[in-house]
């Protein structure tokens, strides 16, 4: 089975679910491309099963926040070290 693999939602209330996709990336220019909404039982199962593996895999608590610090250290790092070389 082919699992999806753009960036997506889940949307609930408390008698259906609606699923909508963007296959575009998050930083591109608005109005460009298309995006899809449906409400489809296979198209939603499919993407409840990524975002429950994500969800499973993440890294979460305090090995999350350590995680994060570390991050926000080094790109820090990698901001200084390009400042000082002019780029």
């Amino acid at each position: 089975a082919v699992e999806p693999s753009s960036n997506f939602m889940i949307f609930r209330t408390r008698d259906r679910a609606t699923l909508t996709m963007n296959p575009l990336a998050p930083d591109a220019p608005p109005a460009s491309g298309v995006a899809m909404i449906t409400a489809a039982d296979e198209a939603l199962a499919a993407h409840q099963r990524v975002a429950e593996a994500q969800w499973r895999e993440a890294v979460k608590g305090p090995a999350a926040a350590k995680l994060v610090r570390t991050l926000a250290q080094s790109t820090a790092s990698s901001v200084q070290l390009a400042e000082a070389h002019g780029s």
